[in-house]
C-alpha cells in the first residue's frame, strides 16, 4: 500500500475503520499532488481519524480522573486562632489536569464529566466517536443534552437507573441524525427529543433561564460596541424579523428614490443595526400616533413563524401524555427550532398578538406539502 497510488490507497481506507495503521497510510500521501476528488476523500478519512483520536484521548482521561466523582476533606487551622475548618473539594484531579494540559477549570471539567458519561450512559455515543461516524463536535451536543437531563452523578440507585434509561433514549433518537447530519441538526433534534422525553424538566429550565435575560454592552475598537440581549426564544425572533422588515424597507426606499442615497451601498448587517437603532430610539418618524397603545407604551409589530399541528395546539396530545400515552407534545418555531406547545399556546391566546393560521396539509412520511 505504501507504494499504491494515492487514489488507491484512499478508495480502500475509506471504508476502513479508524487506527494507528489507516493514520500512518495517511501520512504517507502527498498532500499536493491530489487531485478535487482524492483531496475531498483524504478529508473525509482525515476526520474520522480526527474523532477516533479524541476517543484514545478521553479514555486517558478516566485513569487521570477517575469514573466517579471524588470529593475529598481536609481540616484546616484558621489563622490567629484555634478553630478548624473543614474544606471540601469536588473533583480534586480536575485541578492537576487543567494545569498539565494547561486548561481552564470548567474545561478540564466538562472534558472530564465527557470521559465519565462516554464510558457509561452515553456508551453508544462513546462508540460511534471511536469509529470516526460522529465529530467532537456532534458528541458535545449529545453530552450537553444528556447534562439536562434529570439523575446525572446522583448516587440513589433509582436516579442513576432512570438517567441511564433517558440516555439510552436519547441516543437511539439523536444518534442517527448525528451520524449523518450536521452539528446544527443534530442540536435541533436533540432540543426536540429533551422536548420529548422531559417535558416538565424543559419547562422547569425555561422558568429558570428567564432569570438570566439582561441587556448589556461590550465595548470594542474602532468606535464599535456590540449590543447583547438575553431575550426568549420568541421574542428574539420575533425582534429580529423586525429588524429585517424595517431594514429591508430602508433599502428598497433608498434604491428607489430620485438622488442616489449612501444607504444603498450599506451592507445588510449596517442595514440590520441601523434599523435596530431606529426602532429602539424611534428616529424614523413613522407611525407614532397608531403604534400607541394608549397608555404611553409603543405597540411591538413583529413577525414570526411558528408550525404547530392540530391536535397539539388543541392540547391533545398534552391530554394523552397526562393518561401515560405519548411523550407530550412541542412545536416549530422557524429559525430556532423546537418550542413547547404550550408556550405558543400562551401567545396565541395573547389579546395583543395579530393571529393568522394557514392550513398545510403534509404527508405523514415525507413531510412534503401537498395542499
Amino acid at each position: 500500500l505504501f507504494n499504491a497510488a494515492p487514489g488507491e490507497v484512499l478508495a480502500l481506507l475509506v471504508d476502513v475503520e479508524p487506527s494507528a495503521m489507516v493514520m500512518c497510510l495517511l501520512m504517507a500521501i502527498d498532500r499536493t499532488r491530489l487531485s478535487d476528488s482524492e483531496a475531498i476523500t483524504y478529508l473525509q478519512i482525515h476526520q474520522r481519524l480526527g474523532a477516533w483520536w479524541a476517543a484514545v484521548g478521553l479514555d486517558a482521561v478516566l485513569p487521570a480522573a477517575s469514573a466517579e466523582p471524588l470529593v475529598e476533606e481536609f481540616t484546616v487551622l484558621v489563622p490567629d486562632s484555634d478553630e478548624e475548618r473543614t474544606i471540601r473539594i469536588a473533583d480534586v484531579r480536575r485541578e492537576e489536569l487543567a494545569c498539565a494540559l494547561r486548561l481552564p477549570a470548567a474545561s478540564a471539567q466538562q472534558r472530564i464529566d465527557t470521559a465519565r458519561l462516554l464510558a457509561g450512559p452515553l456508551a453508544a455515543t462513546g462508540e460511534a466517536l471511536a469509529v470516526g461516524d460522529v465529530t467532537e463536535r456532534h458528541v458535545a451536543v449529545v453530552v450537553e443534552a444528556a447534562g439536562r437531563l434529570p439523575g446525572r452523578w446522583m448516587r440513589d440507585p433509582q436516579e442513576t437507573a432512570a438517567f441511564t434509561t433517558a440516555c439510552a433514549e436519547l441516543q437511539r433518537r439523536v444518534l442517527p441524525t448525528a451520524c449523518r447530519g450536521t452539528v446544527a441538526q443534530t442540536r435541533a433534534q436533540a432540543r426536540r427529543v429533551l422536548l420529548a422525553i422531559d417535558a416538565a424538566g424543559e419547562a422547569r429550565r425555561r422558568r429558570e433561564a428567564r432569570c438570566t435575560r439582561d441587556v448589556y454592552v461590550c465595548d470594542e475598537l474602532d468606535g464599535i460596541s456590540t449590543l447583547i440581549a438575553r431575550l426568549s426564544t420568541e421574542t428574539a425572533h420575533a425582534i429580529l424579523t423586525q429588524v429585517n422588515a424595517t431594514a429591508t424597507r430602508a433599502s428598497t426606499a433608498a434604491a428607489t428614490g430620485d438622488q442616489p442615497d449612501p444607504a444603498v451601498a450599506l451592507t445588510a448587517g449596517e442595514r440590520r443595526a441601523e434599523a435596530l437603532a431606529a426602532l429602539v430610539l424611534r428616529t424614523d418618524g413613522e407611525g407614532e400616533a397608531d403604534d400607541d397603545r394608549g397608555d404611553g407604551r409603543p405597540r411591538v409589530r413583529a413577525h414570526v413563524d411558528l408550525v404547530i399541528d392540530l391536535p397539539t395546539l388543541l392540547g391533545l396530545h398534552a391530554a394523552a401524555a397526562a393518561d401515560g400515552v405519548g411523550s407530550g407534545d412541542s412545536a416549530e418555531l422557524r429559525g430556532a427550532g423546537p418550542i413547547p406547545a404550550d408556550v405558543v399556546r400562551d401567545l396565541l391566546a395573547d389579546p395583543d398578538v395579530a393571529l393568522t393560521i394557514r392550513r398545510l396539509v403534509t404527508d405523514p412520511l415525507t413531510g412534503h406539502l401537498l395542499d
